[in-house]
């Protein structure tokens, strides 16, 4: 048994996995609606599919391994996830098969349910990015009169995403209104910047430890979009680049729903705080020299291998502050 695997998420948030699950599965419920509003039958087929394809792959692999199967509603937050990172117009078996790689490969073989070192759903979302690029980054074009299914999205408009724009040095057109509302092309349900910090409140009123985390992330993330911009030179550069880059891609989703997932980050504070702010700094830094135009998973994932680090500088930091305090005495 791993070191990570002593402090099971019902333990370090004060709660059980069925309760713990639950308050994220009701937040991701309500930005499900906000992505079936927008693209219809498409958000319903791509989420149960990878929901249901998720939950699936955990329970045969129960039954493979003659493990007991506890239902923890675990694998369907897992699988939701993974479908509000996508495309609206991605077809459901590519969902499907990121849901198995998420549970079959990096969950399960680790002993499950707080005992995996990676977020599923960031590896999934990662592995289908290396597998089908063009098909991952491709966005329909909204119209909330006019909604489509999985069978005819043959003459769906294509359009490029705010965060393709900026990874071509172009400045994004939509308005304020529309950026916060996430009325513009984008990941399923990963946009809407008031529906997203909306429903953390459902996770973070209660367990406010664990918001040290988003807070490392997007402070350091508006930190990289103001020191530097991607954005054309314009008189409101600054506060142009700030709005346009936590609010394209899966940025903000990324930093309020997979960061902080209570199984792979830091379980104290300080070790919180400095793992938000590398998952920002990578995020940032990914989206200046990499090959996507959204990395934000692969920045979680690279501090979901450090996350035990974050936590011996917070007991260095409890350590130091504590001696500091006696030598004043």
């Amino acid at each position: 048994m791993t070191e990570k695997s002593n402090f099971a998420p019902h333990k370090r948030q004060g709660g059980t996995p069925n309760r713990i699950m639950g308050n994220m599965l009701l937040a991701l419920s309500l930005i499900f609606v906000m992505a079936f509003f927008n693209f219809g039958k498409a958000a319903l087929i791509l989420c149960a599919a990878s929901a249901l394809a998720a939950l699936a792959t955990e329970i045969l692999f129960c039954l493979l391994t003659g493990k007991t199967y506890e239902f923890d509603c675990s694998a369907i937050v897992t699988g939701l996830i993974l479908a509000l990172l996508l495309p609206a117009i991605l077809p459901f078996w590519m969902a499907i098969i990121g849901a198995v790689f998420a549970i079959l490969v990096v969950k399960m073989p680790f002993g499950g349910l707080g005992r995996n070192v990676f977020n599923p759903a960031a590896a999934g979302f990662v592995f289908l990015t290396v597998c089908f690029p063009e098909q991952i980054f491709t966005y329909p074009k909204i119209n909330l009169f006019l909604q489509f299914s999985q069978s005819d999205i043959a003459g769906v408009i294509i359009e490029k995403s705010p965060a393709e724009i900026l990874k071509e040095g172009g400045l994004p057109t939509q308005t304020l209104v529309d950026t916060l509302l996430g009325l513009f092309p984008g990941p399923l349900g990963a946009t809407s910047v008031i529906i997203l910090l909306c429903t953390a409140t459902l996770i973070y009123f209660k367990r406010i430890r664990l918001a040290a985390v988003p807070v490392g992330f997007i402070l350091a993330a508006a930190a990289g979009a103001v020191l530097f911009p991607r954005i054309p030179a314009s008189p409101t550069i600054t506060l142009d680049s700030l709005i346009f880059e936590l609010s394209s891609g899966s940025l903000m989703f990324c930093a309020l729903f997979m960061a902080p997932d209570p199984v792979t980050s830091p379980k104290n504070t300080w070790g919180r705080l400095i793992y938000g702010i590398g998952c920002g700094a990578l995020a940032m830094l990914f989206r200046h020299v990499g090959k996507y135009e959204q990395s934000e998973c692969v920045a979680v994932l690279i501090m979901n291998a450090v996350s035990p680090y974050c936590d011996r500088l917070h007991r260095k930091i409890e350590l130091f502050r504590i001696a500091k305090t006696k030598a004043r005495k």
